[in-house]
């Protein structure tokens, strides 16, 4: 499920407030159209820092439609 911007802005400051981690997917849109599905989790410092991790989500999400379509096409096949 993908996190709204709003929900992830809530997060994000929850998170560097020190009142929860934050951990998500959302969609990253960079220069020249570039969209990529990222997941992400920010930890607030004892400092007041704050540190984040994310991780590009395309190749999961393009072994997810394939394994969808190869399923779906199988349950067509065995039908027929």
């Amino acid at each position: 499920m993908r996190t709204t911007r709003r929900a992830w802005n809530e997060r994000f400051e929850m998170a560097c407030n020190g009142e929860e981690n934050g951990f998500g997917e959302l969609t990253v849109h960079g220069e020249g159209g570039l969209v990529l599905p990222v997941e992400m989790a920010i930890t607030a410092l004892t400092d007041g820092e704050w540190f984040a991790v994310s991780r590009d989500l395309t190749e999961r999400i393009r072994a997810e439609q394939a394994r969808a379509e190869a399923e779906s096409k199988y349950q067509h096949d065995r039908r027929e």
